[in-house]
């Protein structure tokens, strides 16, 4: 386990999410704001977006971060 010291990056506090740019990028790369933006009523998965949920999941862990600390 990584103690943590002021000076701690946050990809060793997390290295879980050291390859989650480059797997979110390679999934989302091309596509259009249409796509990005598209929500349907018709699923519930769909009730967000991509893009709000790539908004969510970027700010996870400061919010998890502040909530605790």
């Amino acid at each position: 386990m990584t103690d943590i010291v002021e000076s701690s990056k946050g990809a060793e506090l997390f290295p879980e999410f050291k390859g989650l740019f480059k797997l979110i990028k390679l999934e989302v790369d091309g596509l259009s704001d249409r796509q990005l933006d598209y929500t349907s009523t018709k699923w519930t998965w769909s009730d967000w977006s991509i893009r709000n949920q790539l908004s969510h999941m970027a700010s996870l862990i400061p919010r998890w971060l502040v909530v605790r600390w």
